[in-house]
Formats: structure tokens, C-alpha cells, sequence
């Protein structure tokens, strides 16, 4: 019964539009109010590709008739995200939530907690998109704002911190990532946490991948003194570690 109703709605909508764009204009803005029960009731009877080609038409015209940041348009934008998700479409999802976030900012401010939300699901679009670049970029936002409300030292903050240094190691920014490590390492070191030998193992490995084989080797030395303070000379760890020097001792020797 309910599908019934909306495929009668659907057709009504349909020739309420024809009849508007035919007699008042397709930039009208009762056209325009037609256009949009049209996306609506497409959406309501599960036809997300044509509510959201509908919908892209829709904010195109509200853009260029009342402004981006006008009630309306950034409605349809916000209608537009909904439904690319609907149908899971990340790429086109981002690109909207792209827009919506620049007008949440100037509406909000960038630390705002509503745009830490939106930010986050960006994130997960651009994961989705395998996007590594654009994961880097939106986790480093994500950052800065997450510092500037919880602070540098918090355990959320300091995870996030390690995950970006995962995601630099990925795009092979070793330098991002070895500052992240030294960042890492001196607010251990501050806490009281002198030899953080996870922090020096990744500071270890960058200055080797950035051809710095002299630092990487008295850093990783450090680390093997440390790891044999707690663990076993046979340790799988501790002879990674020294299978990690002997290398960087015969690159040196070969230079």
C-alpha cells in the first residue's frame, strides 16, 4: 500500500514539474521546489541513483541562483551526502562532504565538535575510496583538532598519533613519520618513560629508509642495550633488532 503511494506521488511530482519547468522556467524557484519532491520521491521508493542524478541537478541550480551557503542549497547538499551513502557511493560522498565541512567551518569554527564528526566520516569514505592521501590529509585535521580540545597528551590523542604514523609510513613520508615518532618519544620521555623502545625502534627505521644509516644505527644500538635489560639474547624481538644493526653496519662499511 505505502509503495502504491509513493509511485502515485512519484508520478505527480513528475508532472508537476514538467508543467513548471514547461510554464515558469527550469530555474524557477517553484520549479526547483517540484524538482525536489521529485528527488525525494525517488529516494522514498529506493531509486538512489535517479534521486541522486535528480539531486546533483538540484544543487546545481540552487548554487548558482541562491549561493552556496543559502538554507536550501546547503539542504540538497545534505540530502545529496544521505543518499550517496544510500547507494554507496564513497567518491561522490566525499566530494559533497568536502563542501558541507568548508561551510560547517565557517558556520562553526574548525574545532567544533560537529566537525570532528564530519571529518571522521570523510575519513572512512576515503578509506573506503583507498584514498591513502586523502586519509592522511583528513586523519591530520582530525588531529589538530582532537589536540587543541583533549591536548597533546592524551591516550585518544597519542593513538591517533600512531595511527598517523602508520598512514605516513604508507605513503612513504618517512620524515612525517619520524617527526611523529620524536613527538611520540618526548612526551614518554616527559611522562618519565626515558627509553621508549617503541618510539626509537620507529625512529630507528626512518632514519634508515631516509638513508641516515649512522643515526639508525645508534638508535637501534640503544634499543638493543634497553631490550636486553627485559628479554633474552634469544628473544625473537631482541634478534630482529640486532639482525636490523648488522645490516646497517655492512651498508656503512659499504659506502
Amino acid at each position: 500500500e505505502a509503495l502504491g503511494e509513493h509511485t502515485k506521488a512519484l508520478e505527480l511530482a513528475e508532472q508537476c514539474y514538467e508543467i513548471e519547468k514547461r510554464v515558469l522556467g527550469e530555474e524557477h524557484p517553484d520549479t526547483l521546489e517540484s524538482l525536489e519532491s521529485l528527488m525525494v520521491n525517488n529516494m522514498k521508493l529506493d531509486n538512489h541513483e535517479k534521486s541522486i542524478e535528480i539531486g546533483e541537478k538540484l544543487y546545481d541550480s540552487r548554487e548558482k541562483i541562491l549561493g552556496k551557503e543559502h538554507p536550501r542549497t546547503i539542504r540538497t547538499l545534505h540530502f545529496l551526502i544521505l543518499e550517496c551513502e544510500l547507494f554507496d557511493d564513497s567518491k561522490k560522498c566525499a566530494k559533497y562532504r568536502e563542501v558541507f565541512y568548508e561551510f560547517k567551518c565557517k558556520e562553526l569554527g574548525k574545532v567544533h565538535p560537529d566537525i570532528l564528526e564530519i571529518l571522521n566520516e570523510l575519513l572512512y569514505n576515503y578509506m573506503d575510496l583507498r584514498d591513502a592521501q586523502k586519509v592522511v590529509e583528513t586523519r591530520e585535521r582530525i588531529y589538530v583538532i582532537k589536540c587543541e580540545t583533549l591536548g597533546e597528551e592524551n591516550h585518544k590523542v597519542l593513538f591517533l598519533l600512531m595511527q598517523l604514523i602508520d598512514d605516513y609510513k604508507n605513503i612513504k613520508e618517512y620524515k612525517k613519520a619520524l617527526q611523529c615518532y620524536e613527538k611520540l618519544y618526548d612526551i614518554e620521555k616527559k611522562n618519565g618513560h626515558d627509553n621508549d623502545i617503541f618510539s626509537l625502534k620507529g625512529m630507528a627505521f626512518c632514519y634508515k629508509k631516509l638513508g641516515n644509516y649512522a643515526a639508525s644505527l645508534s638508535i637501534y644500538k640503544n634499543v638493543y642495550e634497553n631490550m636486553l635489560k627485559i628479554s633474552e639474547p634469544t628473544d625473537p624481538y631482541v634478534l630482529e633488532v640486532m639482525e636490523c644493526i648488522e645490516e646497517l653496519q655492512k651498508m656503512i662499511s659499504e659506502e
